[in-house]
């Protein structure tokens, strides 16, 4: 049977959230998500981030964001001999996205925004096949639809595609020669699990159900 290692609790007075949790090289552990600081304090979320120890320790923590409200949805420790993080944020309750690359400490190296005055929420980030990054989320017209961004090692905007078939992806995985993305669909009624890969551009290779009835 499983045992708990440890369990800890992170925060202030105000209401705090995790989104996402990495290891990193040094043994430990990066999270992040979004604090709203003290409670009845006039202040939107921040993104909010958490290094700590193997056992949970906090060694260091980061408030980032703009005036208004700010969530961090994934992070990526970066592999550049620096122990960067790449974090991708919502912005201005989720009207674009924001990726800021910070040091080893969380000090910020350089900031990008995206999607400017798009309705868009759930990241998922990963490395790009060629270098850069990719992001999923899902962006809002007349319904929502999954959407794809990918960058280069600076942050700059290479391509997006947007799927607009009726699924719904909530993770985007690196794989040599494109892209994995899993969800749901409805396409048969209720829910099924569904797998679709993609190539370096965004464009289809093949998709697959999984489910019952």
């Amino acid at each position: 049977m499983a045992q708990i290692t440890f369990e800890k609790t992170y925060g202030g007075n105000g209401s705090d959230y995790g989104y996402a949790v990495k290891s990193t090289a040094d043994g430990g552990y990066i999270l992040v998500g979004e604090s709203a600081g003290t409670v009845g304090a006039s202040i939107d979320s921040d993104t909010y981030l958490i290094k700590t120890d193997q056992y949970g320790d906090t060694i260091w923590t980061k408030l980032l964001g703009t005036e208004l409200y700010d969530k961090g949805w994934d992070i990526l420790e970066i592999d550049n001999g620096h122990g960067s993080y790449l974090i991708l944020s919502g912005l201005n309750q989720d009207y674009g996205i924001n990726l800021t690359l910070t040091d080893s400490i969380g000090n910020v190296i350089w900031s990008q925004d995206h999607l400017g005055n798009t309705y868009w929420t759930y990241g998922s980030l990963d490395h790009g096949v060629n270098g850069g990054y990719v992001i999923l989320g899902r962006t809002f017209n007349s319904g929502w639809d999954p959407q794809v961004l990918c960058v280069n090692q600076f942050g700059d905007s290479l391509w997006s595609v947007t799927y607009t078939n009726g699924d719904m992806f909530y993770s985007i995985k690196t794989v040599s020669d494109g892209y994995i993305l899993a969800g749901s669909t409805a396409e048969f009624g209720l829910n099924d699990m569904v797998f679709k890969k993609i190539d370096s551009l965004g464009n289809q290779i093949w998709r697959n159900t999984m489910g019952g009835p």
